[in-house]
């Protein structure tokens, strides 16, 4: 998402940022610019995504052809895959149109048996010796999306934190099932620290960062990387995270559609928001992204709400007020702190589900730099 906030906007948002407790656990909370109503959309929003002032009263969400939605999960992801191909197939983004210095090539990465393709972003110039590695994850529901949807993420990410950034095309269901999305990129996160000094980066600077079903893999990354032994991951980046694949008792969380708090118009175009882990079409891609549904979502690679998280990453954690997701991200962020791990989590007001923001990785990569 290419948009730019001037002086003046970037100062309003600071001015309203606020803590609150939620969930049991405290949150950053920066509301929307200039706006004192609650439960509205944020305009830079509503202009970036529905054009311009007004149109949040009169558009509808898309749907797919019904008879698409009454075929077995599997076919309709794969109908899916097919109506949106030529979204599927972007390139990044031409260098000449770049504003940052940053170079992009696709390199393929061999380790541990398998061989994972990825877009790598550096500086064209002044990069250092021991600087930090991000390995970057798409989301799309594990069946959909391609690195290059996080360009300019990566280039922000790339330029202001000197950071050599992987952005990863990782295995997509249903084609193929996990655990073969989470092996590819365990597979790239073993291959950067093993060559560490040839990259130039420094073996204790390696974050993952992901968005959504990529922030899924990155909490499984972080938490397969501490069950190995290998504390590879000094810093997990989860962005609008999806950590519980379906509607599983949790103790102490109890999410529901009184959270979300929506002013009529927005209710209006996106009707009443529920958590995300009771709806329909979080079980239509997780049923296309296991092998056994719903045995396999108890699983902590899956659903990492459900694991013991002691000794994970430290986490920097982003979620959205418009966004079904935000309450599992938070109660998340609580039991990780619960188990002792370092969490600064975000909440933006005004939003929805959104992974791909030039503004949100130029925030990252200040944070990269700490």
């Amino acid at each position: 998402m290419e948009r730019k906030y001037d002086a003046e906007t970037l100062a309003a948002l600071r001015k309203e940022e606020r803590t609150e407790n939620i969930f049991g656990t405290s949150v950053i909370v920066r509301g929307i610019p200039f706006e004192k109503r609650r439960g509205g959309m944020d305009p830079r929003w509503r202009e970036h995504k529905y054009g311009g002032a007004g149109a949040v009263n009169n558009l509808t969400k898309p749907a797919f052809p019904a008879e698409i939605m009454q075929l077995p999960a599997e076919q309709i992801l794969l109908k899916i895959q097919s109506l949106m191909a030529g979204a599927l197939d972007a390139k990044p983004r031409r260098e000449e149109d770049a504003e940052f210095d940053v170079s992009c090539t696709w390199t393929t990465i061999a380790s541990g048996g398998r061989e994972v393709g990825a877009y790598r972003y550096e500086r064209r110039s002044g990069a250092k010796e021991g600087r930090c590695c991000v390995l970057l994850l798409h989301g799309g529901g594990w069946f959909m999306g391609k690195p290059v949807y996080n360009d300019l993420t990566a280039r922000y990410i790339a330029q202001n934190a000197d950071a050599l950034v992987f952005d990863v095309d990782y295995s997509l269901a249903p084609q193929n099932k996990f655990p073969a999305a989470l092996e590819d990129v365990w597979s790239v996160l073993e291959y950067v620290s093993e060559h560490a000094e040839t990259l130039g980066i420094a073996r204790n600077k390696i974050a993952v960062m992901g968005g959504s079903a990529g922030a899924n893999l990155a909490a499984a990354l972080s938490l397969k990387d501490r069950d190995e032994g290998k504390e590879q991951l000094a810093l997990q980046i989860l962005q609008v995270p999806v950590v519980l694949l379906a509607n599983i008792p949790v103790e102490g969380y109890s999410a529901s559609e009184a959270d979300f708090e929506l002013s009529d118009e927005v209710e209006k175009l996106l009707g009443k928001q529920e958590p995300m882990e009771k709806s329909a079409a979080l079980k239509l891609m997780v049923e296309g992204y296991v092998k056994h549904y719903p045995d396999d979502v108890h699983q902590p690679y899956l659903s990492p709400m459900l694991g013991e998280l002691k000794g994970v990453a430290p986490a920097l954690m982003h979620v959205a007020s418009l966004d079904s997701l935000w309450p599992q991200g938070v109660f998340y962020a609580r039991r990780l702190r619960e188990a002792g791990v370092y969490v600064r989590v975000i909440k933006y007001d005004g939003i929805e589900h959104e992974t791909e923001s030039g503004e949100l990785g130029s925030a990252v990569s200040a944070y990269i730099e700490r």
